[in-house]
């Protein structure tokens, strides 16, 4: 995906947050395209995180979801914006993203 329209998609999800700022209690699901797990190696995953931070959403699926022959990464997740929540990746091999 171009840098362009990653970059796109953070300014999207930039004004979300912003919405969701001082709400309490929020749930996000995204298939970001964005490996949580590599995240020092792209600026734009450290950038959703860092964002994500800011408004006290957190991620909650810490294991890849995406899992292939040759990578194993974590393109999609559960953000959270409260202290009680629980999640499981489970390997189905039906389909093509685990979650």
């Amino acid at each position: 995906m171009p840098n362009s329209n990653l970059q796109k998609s953070l300014v999207r999800c930039d004004e979300i947050l912003s919405r969701l700022k001082n709400t309490k209690k929020n749930i996000i699901t995204t298939d970001q395209n964005m490996d949580l797990l590599n995240i020092e190696s792209y600026i734009h995953t450290a950038e959703l995180l860092n964002n994500m931070f800011t408004v006290s959403i957190i991620p909650t699926i810490n294991k890849p979801t995406r899992i292939t022959h040759s990578t194993a990464t974590l393109i999609d997740n559960i953000y959270v914006k409260f202290n009680d929540f629980h999640t499981t990746v489970k390997s189905t091999y039906i389909l093509f993203h685990f979650l």
